[in-house]
């Protein structure tokens, strides 16, 4: 018999940053199998007792790079070591991280959790403090990243955002999968962005999201309504509590994040 198939890649995150979008051109390569449910085995006590084996088995064979979605790895600061224990269990691992302007995640993940009837205060509620907060802290992309440098070393941590992969998506693909060591000639143009211009002469999340929706006869994933508002006063609060981490980011890559709104 065998041996189990022996992931290469983890998709770290960030949560709400387009990880679905992402994992379709994953999975869209032959090359590639990336499960897109998060087993959250290294982050789970019990699932990480059972050994490397039975995370082995969740991954198929004859397939050149197999991995998984796992955002519950960038979970600082609820959740500790995962860095740790992939490197000791995976130590040849690439790892991708997806980012998107951190007030937008915010706003993002909050209407999913609402959707999913995951909460129940207010957007205002949620954000009556920072400290400690579960959504600012999963858009301080440089703490999430800082143990997965130190672990697997910059090379081995590929980053891309929402706003590149959104409007460069040709692009951005292609140098995914170059770091991926696949086939960068593939691409499927069936996930590419649709032709149709936003009538404010830009592209929102929103719309491209309903417009794939609809091509694919999907129901409309986020109407207007639900979006909360972010205010003046409100963006100037997220905007001074993200800010270090948003400046350590910069210097720390190299990139500028032009598609971001801080």
């Amino acid at each position: 018999m065998s041996a189990p198939s022996q992931p290469r890649l983890i998709v770290l995150g960030a949560e709400n940053a387009g990880l679905q979008v992402l994992c379709a051109h994953l999975n869209a390569h032959p090359e590639v199998a990336v499960r897109e449910s998060d087993s959250e085995f290294f982050t789970s006590e019990r699932s990480w007792s059972r050994g490397l084996d039975a995370y082995r088995s969740l991954f198929p064979d004859g397939v050149r790079v197999t991995g998984e979605c796992a955002p519950s790895c960038t979970r600082l600061p609820r959740t500790q070591g995962c860095a740790e224990r992939l490197r000791e269990a995976l130590p040849k691992l690439r790892l991708v991280y997806l980012m998107r302007d951190p007030i937008d995640r915010i706003v993002e993940a909050y209407v999913a959790r609402r959707t999913a009837g995951q909460e129940e205060r207010t957007f205002r509620a949620v954000l009556s403090t920072v400290s400690g907060n579960d959504y600012v802290d999963r858009s301080r992309y440089h703490m999430q990243l800082e143990p997965y440098w130190r672990a697997f070393g910059r090379e081995r941590v590929h980053l891309l955002t929402w706003e590149s992969l959104r409007d460069e998506t040709r692009r951005e693909v292609r140098t995914l999968y170059r770091f991926l060591n696949v086939d960068a000639d593939f691409f499927d143009a069936g996930l590419e962005k649709p032709d149709v211009p936003d009538p404010t002469g830009s592209w929102s999340t929103h719309t491209w999201r309903r417009l794939r929706g609809w091509l694919h006869g999907d129901a409309d994933p986020l109407a207007p309504e639900t979006r909360p508002r972010v205010d003046v006063d409100m963006r100037i609060w997220l905007e001074q509590a993200l800010a270090a981490d948003v400046a350590r980011l910069r210097e720390t890559t190299g990139l500028s994040f032009p598609g971001w709104s801080m």
